[in-house]
């Protein structure tokens, strides 16, 4: 449901082509404005939210995948060999 109104000025050229478009795809300005509007912002979003949801997953796959029985002693031994080489 529409229910937010906003006024957007444009220069003539822009505003002949706006409207040569909506009349070749039988629909307005005003739909051609939402569907640009939804293209270039809310579906990056989307993608964005999509790509950080999935690269999540991964970390947790690989962290599964991982002997998580590594003691913290272990992991300061670790640490300490590879000082040794630097």
């Amino acid at each position: 449901m529409l229910n937010k109104r906003t006024n957007i000025l444009f220069d003539e050229t822009t505003w002949e082509y706006l409207v040569k478009l909506a009349n070749n795809h039988h629909t307005s300005v005003g739909t051609l404005v939402r569907q640009a509007v939804k293209k270039q912002y809310l579906n990056k979003e989307v993608t964005v939210q999509s790509q950080r949801k999935r690269a999540h997953q991964l970390v947790k796959q690989l962290r599964s995948n991982i002997d998580s029985h590594i003691s913290t002693n272990e992991i300061l031994e670790y640490i300490h060999e590879d000082r040794k080489y630097e």
